[in-house]
C-alpha cells in the first residue's frame, strides 16, 4: 500500500516522513529520487537519524557512484558537512571490510597453495627415494598439477608404481614428461 501512495501524502515527523519515503522508494528503485533527498526534511533531522537514513540508502540497491553524486549535489551547511563525514565513514568502513575480506581470501589461498606445494614435493621426493634421479620433464609436469584430489592419487601412484614410466601413465594428458 505504501508504494501506491504519493510521496507528498506521507506524513509524520521529519524522521518518519523520510523513513516512509525511503521504504516506498526502495522497491521501485527510487532511493536517489528528489522526494527522498528533500533538503527541507534532511536539514531538520538529528545527526543520528540522518546517519541511519544515509546508511539505509547507501546499503540499498543503488549504484555507489550515483549515491556519491547525490551527496555532492547537497549544498547546505551543516547538512553537507554531516553527510560528507558520513560518506568518509562509509568509505573507511568499506576499505576495512575489503581489507578483512582480502586478508581472509589471502590466507585461504595461501593454505591451499601450501597444501598443493607440499603434495607436489611429497610426490617428487617419494619418486626420488624409490627410483633415483628423475627425468628432466617430470618435476615441472608434477608442479603444474593443482587439483588436490589428483595430487593425492599421484602420491599413491608414486608409492605403488614399480617404475617412473609406470608412474608417468598416471599423469594427465598434456603433462607427461
Amino acid at each position: 500500500e505504501l508504494v501506491s501512495m504519493r510521496y507528498e501524502d506521507l506524513g509524520g515527523t521529519p524522521e518518519g516522513i523520510l523513513a516512509l519515503r525511503a521504504l516506498k522508494a526502495e522497491p521501485v528503485g527510487e532511493l536517489l529520487s528528489d522526494p527522498v533527498w528533500e533538503k527541507s526534511i534532511l536539514s531538520v533531522l538529528s545527526e543520528g537519524a540522518l546517519e541511519r537514513v544515509m546508511r539505509y540508502l547507501y546499503d540499498g540497491n543503488v549504484r555507489k557512484e550515483e549515491f556519491a553524486d547525490r551527496i555532492r549535489r547537497l549544498h547546505e551547511e551543516p547538512l553537507e558537512s554531516i553527510i560528507m563525514t558520513l560518506a568518509d565513514q562509509f568509505r573507511a568502513e568499506g576499505k576495512q571490510d575489503g581489507l578483512k575480506q582480502g586478508i581472509s581470501q589471502g590466507i585461504s589461498q595461501g593454505i591451499s597453495q601450501g597444501k598443493q606445494r607440499a603434495m607436489q614435493s611429497a610426490i617428487l621426493h617419494t619418486l626420488e627415494i624409490r627410483h633415483g634421479q628423475l627425468p628432466p620433464g617430470l618435476t615441472p609436469a608434477v608442479e603444474s598439477i593443482e587439483i588436490q584430489e589428483l595430487l593425492a592419487s599421484l602420491l599413491t601412484a608414486a608409492i605403488r608404481c614399480a617404475s617412473i614410466e609406470e608412474f608417468a601413465t598416471h599423469l594427465p594428458s598434456g603433462t607427461t614428461p
